[in-house]
């Protein structure tokens, strides 16, 4: 039996500061959740669709807005259309009397 002393100062994971730091940000990295490949794919295409959407809902008020800016209206004034109607002694079917009083409730 040998009365020496064991030198364990060769397991000290702390005599070499930075390789204990890389090896506590080694371990660290492997403990975060690992994020799936296919969460950033989809996130970046649904970034498109929102963008593409945008864009459409963006063209299709453009010519409404141009034509607020000129100051037209989409709907024809009524009481020149039954005027129209009287002069030529027509008779409107009830589907165009129906449009004309609907298109008075709009205004």
């Amino acid at each position: 039996m040998n009365d020496d002393r064991l030198d364990l100062s060769a397991l000290d994971p702390k005599r070499d500061p930075l390789h204990f730091e890389r090896m506590v940000r080694a371990v660290v990295l492997r403990g975060r959740p690992r994020v799936h490949p296919v969460f950033p794919v989809l996130l970046g295409w649904g970034k498109v669709a929102v963008t593409c959407a945008a864009l459409l809902a963006l063209s299709a008020w453009i010519p409404a807005v141009l034509r607020w800016r000129q100051g037209e209206s989409r709907t024809p004034d009524r009481l020149a259309l039954v005027s129209s109607w009287a002069e030529a002694g027509s008779i409107p079917s009830d589907a165009d009397l129906f449009w004309t009083i609907e298109a008075g409730r709009g205004r």
